[in-house]
């Protein structure tokens, strides 16, 4: 018997070609199999701009782009037919839409992301939380701290701000409500007022 003959070679060799022919068969399938390109942009629509790297990811598939400084996108190599697509950004909710896609031809698709607790629509109404005017008047409390602990010397700091509206138009107004101590060299305090001396 010649070694041509052999029944486990002859398997082994079967085997191999199989093997060849299926993967050439795969191969050829991925090829032929028809795609298209998938573009759009992504809007941020609490404020009207475009936004960067917000990452779009076609489901089902390894395909995913993020969008550039105009907020732009391009996902080549999508197949053809109905594809859903999900974009998403830190701190916006996300956003899925289906689109169909042809063979050869690029489809558009484009997105509107809006905050956490933002309205759905621009017409809806939006609730906002309780604030309070006195707000105000701690962030004017703040400024003159920080600018009087910043100070190169022994700097005292009044906000205008803490005492509200007075009606008053320019500092020099202001300074005529305001008490003016002295020190003089008798030793004795001085309070002036809109004018008026008071001695203590």
């Amino acid at each position: 018997m010649k070694s041509s003959d052999n029944p486990t070679r002859t398997l082994r060799y079967g085997g191999l070609v199989a093997a060849a022919i299926w993967l050439l068969a795969t191969s050829l399938t991925a090829q032929t199999s028809p795609t298209g390109v998938l573009t759009g942009k992504v809007l941020n629509a609490t404020s009207g701009n475009y936004l960067n790297n917000v990452r779009v990811v076609v489901k089902d598939t390894r395909l995913e782009a993020n969008t550039n400084e105009n907020g732009e996108y391009r996902i080549a190599g999508v197949a053809a037919g109905p594809v859903t697509v999900l974009v998403s950004y830190t701190g916006m909710r996300p956003q899925t839409k289906s689109v169909q896609v042809a063979a050869g031809q690029v489809a558009r698709l484009d997105f509107d992301l809006a905050l956490f607790g933002a309205a759905n629509e621009a017409s809806a109404i939006i609730k906002l939380d309780a604030f309070t005017v006195a707000e105000r008047e701690l962030t004017a409390q703040g400024n003159a701290l920080h600018e009087q602990r910043n100070a190169g010397n022994i700097k005292n700091v009044v906000s205008i701000e803490e005492f509200g509206d007075l009606g008053i138009t320019n500092p020099g107004h202001f300074l005529t409500l305001a008490i003016i101590l002295k020190h003089p060299p008798s030793g004795s305090f001085i309070a002036s007022t809109r004018g008026m001396n008071f001695e203590t």
